[in-house]
């Protein structure tokens, strides 16, 4: 069954919470992560989650910890002495990370997966855990080894979801220079598999049966088709672009349609309720950690930006850059693209790739992309009722 054929039908579900409505634009979050270690070693992630959620890119210098506590987003634990650099891509009203890479290049991102355990209530969020190992580990294996460590003591919980309720259990994948980790959880049980490149979406992929999937989460997320579209693609081997057309791929179009879960660059509207709220892709060579970001939601109409970890993180990127870019993609999403739009951005990401250009200059570029696209004098294109009533309630809570 695909989600066309739900908008014709009533489909009552027993869970673990006993009989309920499967409602898609309420209760899932859905997300793509992958890993490639070789000529290119790559690491990159888009974040689904609400469309009003803003996220926003931190870097946080390694520095001393004064306090014994740190207060996470739910839970306080232990604070450790002394935490590393780190860069990472934040929802505003959290704590922890949707993906990040730190000074040693030990990147990870983490997926909502959909198991049939008792979700707690309270605890450690994926995304702590992300953060987590990002300030506290030098090695992907470290990294791996702390998030178990820390699911054991203190368990994971929490509600994650911004705009509704919604729990989940959390699978990370977790990388370096030299290996790649898959770690799927499920309260504080655990599988994991080593790799050389790899990728998850919101699906179990290590064959386990101590840890049972909700089939029904599963099939309705189309995880298993956005997990085969990454891997396709992560067969012949990778570079930067690459990553970003991996991230900008959608469902048996070149460009967006309206409301889909089955492209790694998801579209909220009519019933389908999580868009693509930002992208990151990690460059690890022998010396340097090159990452481009989006910094904005839906990476198919967006700028892939330059930043060299270490470097000052301009001003320029934080709450209001999210918003303000936010605005003008609610705009596109409704006329017709043409094509040269496309062919300036990928002229302008060459430019910034091969020159390494600054994050000023990077953001000079897209603002030149978008005045010459000239939104005012676009087609409109044509929605359905549910995509336009959709948007309409979320532009009404957004801009409030």
């Amino acid at each position: 069954m695909n989600l066309i054929k739900i908008q014709k039908c009533l489909l009552i579900y027993k869970s673990q919470y006993g009989f309920f409505f499967v409602i898609i634009n309420l209760v899932i979050n859905m997300c793509d992560t992958f890993g490639v270690i070789g000529k290119n070693t790559i690491f990159g992630k888009n974040s689904d989650r609400s469309p009003n959620e803003p996220q926003v890119i931190e870097f946080i210098k390694r520095h001393k910890n004064k306090n014994d506590k740190v207060k996470l987003t739910y839970i306080e634990i232990d604070e450790v002495s002394e935490v590393n650099s780190i860069l990472i891509s934040r929802p505003s009203w959290l704590w922890g990370a949707e993906m990040g890479v730190n000074e040693y290049g030990v990147c990870i991102g983490n997926e909502a997966i959909f198991t049939r355990g008792k979700y707690n209530k309270s605890g450690l969020t994926g995304m702590d855990l992300v953060r987590l190992a990002l300030e506290r580990c030098s090695s992907a294996e470290s990294a791996k080894n702390l998030i178990i460590e820390l699911l054991s003591k203190y368990n994971q919980g929490g509600n994650c979801g911004y705009d509704h309720k919604f729990y989940y259990d959390n699978s990370f994948l977790i990388m370096d220079r030299k290996d790649v980790y898959i770690l799927e959880t499920s309260g504080k049980k655990y599988n994991e598999k080593k790799l050389v490149k790899g990728a998850i979406s919101n699906c179990l992929t290590i064959n386990n049966k101590n840890i049972k999937e909700d089939i029904l989460y599963r099939t309705f997320s189309g995880s298993r088709k956005r997990n085969r579209i990454v891997n396709d693609y992560l067969k012949m081997g990778i570079n930067v672009t690459d990553a970003f057309k991996i991230l900008r791929k959608h469902n048996g179009n070149k460009y967006f349609k309206c409301g889909s879960v089955s492209s790694p660059c998801m579209h909220a509207g009519g019933i389908v309720g999580d868009h693509t709220t930002s992208s990151m892709v990690v460059e690890l060579t022998d010396k340097d950690i090159n990452v481009y970001f989006t910094g904005t939601s839906l990476p198919c109409i967006s700028l892939f930006k330059y930043y060299k970890f270490g470097d000052n993180l301009d001003k320029e990127i934080n709450l209001d850059y999210w918003i303000k870019q936010e605005n003008i993609k609610r705009n596109l999403l409704t006329k017709e693209i043409p094509d040269s739009f496309y062919l300036d951005r990928d002229k302008l990401e060459e430019k910034i790739i091969n020159n390494k250009l600054s994050l000023n200059e990077s953001l000079k570029l897209e603002s030149d992309l978008y005045n010459n696209l000239n939104i005012n004098n676009l087609n409109n294109r044509s929605r359905s009722l549910f995509y336009k009533m959709y948007w309409n309630k979320k532009n009404k809570l957004f801009n409030k």
